[in-house]
């Protein structure tokens, strides 16, 4: 709410004013017109009372016909407090005693044959006019002999209607004095103690750690006390852990930049498109292109040595983050007859979240080993045909040595036979 003040203490005292003001008014406005209502009953009554009683003197005077002294009885009626006319009548309206007060507050009698209007009633009456009370009283002795027509002043009413309501607006400016000087007393220590915590708060970064006191009364206070004070010890706590862990990111940036960028593979992270947002000194030298040639653009927008599988590599790439496994990819072309090999390593790098937001790949080149292996295979071949051939030479020999055993062996035979015979032969004789 614009209209109102911006301090709290402030805001309160002109809200408790209007508050007050406003019962004030309606205080005062409801007493005065109680208290109007009540004189205006007192007055009707006493004026009733007056008139009969005028009612009843006009009577003899009427009766008498003695016009003369029912004047003298009206001018010394009309000097009664607050009466403004006295007129009797006849009862046809002609008029015998007019009095009337003027606006110097003299008295005078009114002659002349005139005439009135009388009620049709036969009940007295009255009616009020603004500020005049009218009385119609019936003069009777046996038989209707006229009409007392009274007016009265409410002059007195209306006055004391205004100091009424002079008395109660001075009432409802002193209750809203009083408030006012009450609120203020009872919230400018908190008022005070609000502004100080409130300066805290601003400079709550420059005073990080320190501790603040205020003297209060109130729970609320003393709570938001607690609150800042809380805050102030975590934040230093927070900037320490802060610090320890941008020191340990900085070391564990400087060690991974001292790995990866002598490193003698090849290492490139992309991002989520799959475009490059880091490569290490050995990709610039393997490809012959500075890093500001190739970051913010895919493999397939720049060529490399990649070139003839950089589709392939981009789907194998896409598909790695988005299972968030990592995941191995093995590369082969043919560059100047020569074969070309590239073992590479796709690692998904992951958010607070857990969601992939890049991906690092290390690339080793093979094509070395890879020769070396197929080198070896041939070798490989070669021994085990040589094998083979030498295995078939040995079983060969192996057989000759075999029949040439078994002839040496069954000539043996033979001559162990013979010499037998011979023996036997020999003993025979």
């Amino acid at each position: 709410m614009t209209l109102l003040p911006g301090r709290l203490n402030n805001r309160m005292i002109l809200l408790v004013s209007i508050v007050l003001c406003i019962t004030g008014i309606l205080s005062g406005w409801v007493t005065a017109t109680r208290h109007s209502d009540r004189l205006i009953t007192e007055m009707r009554e006493h004026s009733s009372v007056m008139v009969k009683h005028f009612a009843e003197n006009c009577a003899r005077y009427l009766i008498l016909q003695d016009y003369s002294e029912l004047e003298a009885f009206l001018l010394k009626s009309a000097e009664l407090p607050n009466v403004i006319s006295l007129q009797v009548c006849e009862p046809d309206g002609r008029i015998v005693g007019d009095v009337i007060r003027r606006s110097d507050g003299n008295l005078v009698s009114k002659s002349g044959i005139r005439q009135t209007r009388p009620p049709a009633t036969t009940v007295p009456s009255h009616v009020i006019t603004g500020d005049i009370m009218t009385f119609w009283y019936p003069i009777s002795a046996g038989s209707r002999l006229g009409w007392i027509k009274a007016e009265f002043s409410l002059a007195s009413i209306k006055q004391a209607q205004v100091a009424t309501w002079t008395q109660s607006l001075i009432l409802a400016l002193l209750w809203i004095i009083g408030s006012a000087a009450m609120i203020f007393i009872v919230l400018r220590p908190t008022a005070v103690a609000l502004d100080k915590l409130a300066q805290f708060a601003r400079e709550l970064h420059e005073c990080k750690g320190n501790l603040i006191q205020v003297e209060h009364d109130a729970i609320e206070i003393e709570t938001l006390e607690k609150s800042l004070n809380y805050a102030s010890t975590e934040l230093i706590a927070d900037i320490t852990e802060r610090k320890e862990a941008e020191l340990q990111l900085h070391a564990s940036e400087q060690a991974f930049r001292a790995v990866v960028e002598n490193s003698p593979d090849v290492i490139v992270r992309y991002d989520r498109e799959g475009r490059r947002i880091y490569v290490n000194p050995e990709f610039e030298r393997v490809n012959n292109l500075t890093s500001e040639q190739v970051l913010g653009k895919s493999p397939i927008e720049l060529s490399t040595e990649l070139s003839p599988m950089a589709v392939a590599f981009t789907e194998k790439l896409m598909e790695a983050m988005d299972s968030g496994i990592v995941t191995k990819i093995d590369l082969s072309w043919t560059k100047e007859g020569n074969p070309i090999c590239w073992y590479v390593r796709v690692v998904p790098e992951f958010d607070a979240n857990g969601t992939v937001i890049s991906a690092l790949t290390i690339w080793s080149d093979i094509s070395e080993r890879k020769q070396t292996e197929e080198q070896l295979k041939v070798l490989n071949e070669k021994l085990d045909q040589r094998v083979q051939e030498r295995t078939a030479e040995l079983e060969a020999k192996n057989s000759e040595l075999a029949r040439l055993n078994k002839i040496f062996v069954g000539r043996e035979l033979r001559m162990i036979e013979l010499k037998e015979r011979i023996r036997e032969l020999e003993n025979g004789k």
